[in-house]
């Protein structure tokens, strides 16, 4: 399913689930399974309290667009540039892992000016980017498909764990 919509859709991908289930590890078995469609990746690990510029100086480094001149641009102007340059990279994915650092305070209702601004920017990215987060909670980016990840029931838990234990 992951990699049929990758490779189908510009929406963004939410892959939810409690923490520890495998979020990551699905995330990128579906990537491997797609790169062939990108012609570029940006990977992000979103950190408690990273900031916007953080974010912005991040991105710039990723897509190639660190230098002197980027450093001395405001903040709006790193924004926009940095939006430009993404709609010029092709088919591009980005990774966003622990999304639920910035959802969570945007759905508490008292998220912080860095919340929304790295979630607006989010929203903002151009349609030949294809976004694929990770993420502890529903409803991170407007339009997103949602894949949810939940644990194996009681049953085949311990169907599971019979057989591996079998062979020891």
């Amino acid at each position: 399913d992951l990699k049929k919509h990758l490779t189908s859709s510009t929406a963004p991908l939410s892959i939810v689930g409690m923490g520890g289930i495998g979020k990551s590890a699905v995330c990128f078995r579906a990537i491997r399974g797609s790169l062939d469609h990108f012609d570029n990746l940006v990977d992000i690990n979103f950190e408690k309290g990273l900031s916007f510029d953080s974010l912005l100086v991040i991105l710039a480094k990723k897509i190639f667009i660190w230098s002197e001149e980027f450093e001395k641009l405001d903040t709006e102007s790193r924004r926009r540039l940095i939006l430009t340059e993404l709609g010029s990279l092709g088919r591009l994915l980005i990774i966003a892992e622990n999304y639920e650092t910035i959802s969570e305070g945007l759905l508490s209702c008292n998220p912080t000016q860095d919340e929304i601004k790295v979630n607006n920017l989010m929203e903002e990215i151009p349609a030949n980017v294809v976004v694929v987060l990770t993420s502890r909670h529903r409803n991170n980016l407007i339009g997103e498909y949602i894949y949810p990840l939940s644990g194996l029931n009681n049953t085949d838990g311990t169907d599971l764990f019979l057989k591996i234990a079998n062979n020891y």
